[in-house]
This record gives structure tokens, sequence and C-alpha cells, in this order.
């Protein structure tokens, strides 16, 4: 007598909605009137703006190739020996298969598994931010006080971010089926 034995694994799906972040700013209005003064404005630094997302990246998968390739190389090996060892130990079992025991049942048990699946959520490390400011050297001469007229508005940037979302569900559910083939009878 045979056994036969057909397995299907289980499988994760992902709804995944990209993150939306849009940034829109007026410009600034200025209005003035001068007669006969004198006003210099230079710039002795511009701003500046740094975002290294490279930890958050990193937390999230996203690493460069070199980095990814060693790392998957590693637990591709770690995976190859730990089969290995698996096989060997099988193979041992079924090799002393006259001794106690029903080891063709037994890991027929162990691979059929467990039905509870354990979803772990991990804090994901923020962007680093570094902004410095513009600076400005100004030098207004006031010759005359009659006729200057300044006003000014300043429109800061409206920022609107609408986060990602990922949902996970069960696409395919886990089966095993052991059958007698080749029945002698």
């Amino acid at each position: 007598m045979r056994i036969a034995i057909d397995q299907s694994f289980a499988r994760l799906g992902l709804n995944i909605k990209q993150q939306k972040l849009s940034i829109q700013q007026k410009q600034s209005e200025f209005k003035f009137k001068l007669v006969s003064d004198t006003l210099e404005i230079d710039r002795i630094q511009q701003a500046s703006l740094e975002i290294d997302n490279t930890n958050a990246n990193y937390d999230m998968g996203i690493k460069k190739s070199r980095v990814l390739s060693k790392e998957s190389a590693q637990k591709g090996i770690q995976v190859a020996l730990k089969g290995i060892a698996k096989y060997a130990r099988e193979g041992n079992q079924l090799a002393d298969i006259q001794k106690e025991g029903e080891p063709l049942i037994e890991q027929a048990k162990r691979r059929m598994g467990s039905k509870k699946k354990e979803i772990v959520l991990k804090w994901k490390r923020n962007s680093q931010i570094n902004f410095t400011p513009a600076k400005q050297k100004i030098n207004f001469n006031l010759t005359e006080l009659d006729g200057i007229r300044l006003e000014s508005k300043v429109n800061f940037p409206k920022l609107n971010w609408n986060p990602g979302k990922v949902n996970v569900y069960l696409k395919q559910k886990p089966e095993l089926k052991i059958r007698a083939v080749d029945v002698v009878g």
C-alpha cells in the first residue's frame, strides 16, 4: 500500500493604499513705495531642507541592493541548512521504522502545522528631517520718512497628508489530504 499526500499552503493577500502628500503655498505679498530711500538685501545663506529616509526605509525592508542580496543570501543559507537537517532527521526516523512508534504519521502531523497564525506589528522609525532657515542681511537707509509705505503678507505652506494603509487577508487556506493508493485486497 502507498500513501499519497497532497498539500497546499496558506497564502496571504495584501491591499495597499499609498500615502499622499500635497504641499501648497502662495507667494508672499509685498507692497512698498520709496521716494528716495535705499533698500539692500543680501542673501548670506540659502534655506536648506534635508530628509533622510534611510532608517525608515530599512524598517520597511527597502534597502540597497548590496545589503538586501547579502541578507537574502544569509537567510537562504540558514533555510537550506535547516531543511537539510530536517530531511536527514526524518530519513533516519524512516530508516529505523522497525523501532517503536509511527514515524510516517508523526512526520505528517508535524508538517500539517498549527492552524493558528501570529501577526506581529513593528514600529517604524521616522525620517530624519533637518531644516536650516535662510539668512539675509537687510540695510534700509531712510533719507525721508514722507512717502514710505511698506506692507507685507507672508503665506505659509499648507500640507495635506493622508497616510497609507495595508490590509492583510487570508487569500487561500492551508490544506493537507492523505489518502491510500494502490490498495491491494
